[in-house]
């Protein structure tokens, strides 16, 4: 170089991968006859020079690059695989690579990918990389942290074993107890060592950061993953387990405050339990967290299921139900009241598919353990009849129905008062079995009182207010008093579309109700844009043949019909 410039020639150095700035700062050109060009993974190059970000590919390009090179790859597939390497060029060429040196069909790639990822990326070699795969790419990174940075180590762990979605770095916040006796207990509980860890991922290039959370590109989780050991993988989940359990909160039915944590965290929660194998004899975690490591799976599986419940996504939870109740079963036998919880909330998303047939045995037999358990008159027997009493109607035994929710509401009078929204709940389900038996004239007075008390105890604009109203409304209607129903209708759908957003499954409800009302009171040309919107947000849900959407169908040919008519 120092030739170069006594020549004056032009001259152009490159440094490729450089680790240290230090390094490169005596080779900055001192005329304007030099250039020096530096690739590298960490950060902080700004000091010397321009920096400018390489982004992943583009996903085009991926598509093009792979399709280019694997004779008979099609558009999809490739998408497919560059959407599951996150576009990341080296990935990309690496598995173009291997399908070309071993002739691996492109689909049969694919579905390597999406099942094994974590092994998938140490194969194939890149032409002129020798022995640089994404298995290796970041090794060098991460060994040098070890010694320098050993907590943004353990950070780094913890993160490959959740989502591809930002992580809210307050996640750890306040919470070093929960994380071990490692460096990055000590590291969570020092605001300033905290900031120098996470600053230490982002400098080496191993995740990105905004304000509130971090990103690690699901390839560098892959590596990390691949690289963690048997002993320590169970170790990282099960701390991952007691900061979701202590972080998301329990309540979620009608509880819209809770909702934006959840789904900041549900990706996380879904990859986290996914990649635990079910609790045997011979659990998976370390002795001394056995029982946490269980019931904080236990707890993650049943809430979040139930808050894909409540947003109109049952089959989604189905699994997670059934294998919260699996593992609870296994863990405290067949007749624990903990399994009769878990029966219950099974049995409820079965009949939100519309699968009351599997769903009754399940609530038979959550109700005889309560009764075994608690005696005949506790208010978990009452939980349960209730249930139970609902799963009859949808299967049209409303008459056995009938005396299950007088016993419920007895036996929750006499516990609670009056005054108990548990009382309001019982009020409502009886009034509706009554209305199932053409006894509508005695439903009017109960739903008025449950619809009292609900709004005295939750204040106007919460959803289970709307519930109320909308089922005060029907009976009105039945009462051929549409005209009273109207308003409560249109209140209803207001708190609702203010709670859940437009597209719930309780906005649809909502619609379907107020059309009808409608309708009753001859103005179907207002009817039909509710019902064909009820429509689009069911079938977006549920798809095209779920019995509630093809019951709105039914009411919207009928209104168009009507007025063809």
């Amino acid at each position: 170089l120092t030739e170069l410039r006594r020549r004056g020639w032009r001259w152009l150095l490159v440094f490729d991968n450089a680790e240290e700035i230090g390094a490169v700062r005596p080779f900055r050109p001192v005329d304007g006859r030099g250039r020096v060009l530096v690739t590298s993974r960490r950060a902080g190059w700004g000091a010397v020079g321009a920096v400018v970000e390489v982004p992943t590919l583009a996903r085009s390009e991926s598509v093009a690059l792979l399709s280019g090179r694997v004779p008979g790859m099609d558009a999809a597939t490739a998408d497919r695989i560059a959407g599951l390497l996150g576009d990341l060029a080296l990935a990309v060429e690496q598995a173009a690579a291997f399908c070309e040196q071993t002739g691996t069909p492109a689909t049969e790639f694919a579905e390597l990918l999406a099942e094994r990822l974590d092994d998938v990326v140490g194969l194939g070699q890149v032409a002129e990389r020798a022995g640089v795969t994404v298995a290796t790419l970041w090794e060098l990174s991460v060994a040098r942290l070890e010694v320098v940075e050993p907590a943004a180590v353990e950070l780094l762990e913890l993160l490959a074993f959740c989502g591809p979605a930002p992580l809210p770095l307050d996640l750890f916040a306040g919470r070093a107890d929960l994380l071990g006796d490692g460096r990055l207990s000590v590291a969570v509980a020092d605001r300033l060592v905290w900031t120098h860890t996470v600053g230490a991922l982002v400098g080496y290039g191993l995740v990105s950061r905004d304000t509130y959370s971090v990103s690690v590109h699901r390839l560098v989780q892959a590596a990390t993953r691949r690289s963690t050991s048997d002993t320590r993988r169970p170790v990282v989940l099960a701390t991952l387990l007691r900061l979701l359990h202590t972080d998301l909160p329990s309540t979620i039915m009608r509880s819209p405050q809770g909702w934006p944590r959840w789904r900041e965290l549900l990706p996380h929660v879904r990859a986290i339990v996914d990649r635990l194998p079910d609790p045997s004899g011979k659990r998976s975690a370390p002795k001394k967290n056995r029982a946490e490591y269980v019931d904080d799976l236990v707890w993650l599986c049943d809430r979040a299921a139930t808050y894909l419940q409540e947003h109109g996504r049952s089959g989604e939870a189905l699994p997670m139900f059934q294998r919260a109740l699996a593992i609870d079963e296994a863990t405290y036998g067949s007749d624990h009241p903990v399994v009769a919880t878990r029966l219950n909330n099974l049995a409820l998303a079965l009949q939100d598919l519309d699968r009351f047939g599997e769903a009754l045995p399940m609530l038979q037999r959550a109700l005889a353990i309560d009764e075994a358990t608690y005696g005949p008159d506790h208010s978990e027997v009452a939980l349960r009849l209730n249930n139970l009493a609902v799963a009859l109607q949808d299967l049209d035994r409303s008459g056995e129905a009938l005396p299950m929710l007088q016993r419920a509401l007895a036996i929750d009078e006499a516990t609670y008062g009056p005054d108990h929204p548990e009382v309001a709940s019982d009020l409502s389900n009886l009034a509706l079995a009554l209305q199932d038996l053409d006894r509508s004239g005695e439903a009017l007075p109960m739903l008025q009182r449950a619809l009292a008390i609900d709004e005295a105890t939750y204040g106007p604009d919460h959803p289970e207010v709307a519930l109320r109203l909308n089922n005060l409304a029907v009976t009105l209607q039945d009462l051929d008093r549409s005209g009273e129903a109207m308003p409560m209708l249109q209140r209803a759908l207001a708190i609702d579309e203010a709670t859940y957003g437009p597209d719930h499954p309780s906005v649809a409800a909502g619609l379907r109700n107020l059309a009808l009302a409608l309708q009753d009171l001859d103005r179907t040309r207002e009817a039909l844009p509710m019902l064909q919107r009820a429509l689009e947000i069911n079938e977006a849900i549920y798809g095209p043949d779920h019995p509630s959407v093809l019951t709105i169908r039914g009411n919207l040919e009928s209104a168009q019909n009507a007025l063809d008519g």
